[in-house]
């Protein structure tokens, strides 16, 4: 296990105009690609676009990511995290929903996966990449190894710890779950 998973639980995602009903019963469309930003967790497809922002119930966003990604989450709680308990659900693409209260209040994404930011930044880029991308700036005491953070944008990537290839391992925003 590396260190950044144990420091880390954590899942948000942010697009267009259209956001999530009360009901939950908005789908997106077969061609949308999971899109993750500083407000929340997003589709972006053909024709039209969909946000569900923190806030959202648990419930909504797991019915929708289900049916968009056709599998059930793991899922797993801390009662010790620093902003207070949490509950995580985990999806296969490497997508962790951060939940308090029944609330989604944050997301992690992990390892290689064919989610991006809304800025199209994805893991395994330079993280210079996601610097310029995102208007981030390096936080010089991270204990998570080589981190930088857009406080314009409240995005933020984890990069390990070898600053000659530095490359995006972890992405987030909202409330998590790290030990540092």
């Amino acid at each position: 296990m590396t260190m950044r998973r144990l420091f880390v639980l954590g899942a948000g995602l942010a697009l267009g105009a259209c956001e999530l009903n009360a009901a939950g019963s908005a789908v997106p469309d077969e061609a949308s690609a999971i899109e993750v930003s500083g407000q929340g967790i997003g589709w972006n497809g053909s024709g039209a676009s969909m946000l569900i922002s923190f806030g959202a119930t648990q419930s909504e966003i797991e019915e929708l990511l289900v049916a968009d990604l056709q599998n059930r989450p793991a899922t797993a709680s801390n009662e010790e995290c620093g902003a207070g308990p949490m509950q995580f659900s985990t999806f296969d693409n490497g997508l962790v929903l951060n939940f308090q209260d029944g609330e989604f209040v944050g997301w992690f994404l992990d390892g290689e996966s064919p989610v991006k930011t809304d800025k199209g930044v994805r893991t395994g880029d330079p993280i210079g990449s996601f610097a310029s991308a995102h208007g981030a700036e390096e936080m010089a005491e991270s204990t998570l190894g080589i981190e930088y953070y857009s406080s314009a944008e409240g995005i933020g990537a984890l990069a390990g710890e070898n600053p000659e290839d530095a490359r995006v391992e972890a992405l987030y925003a909202g409330t998590q779950c790290f030990f540092r």
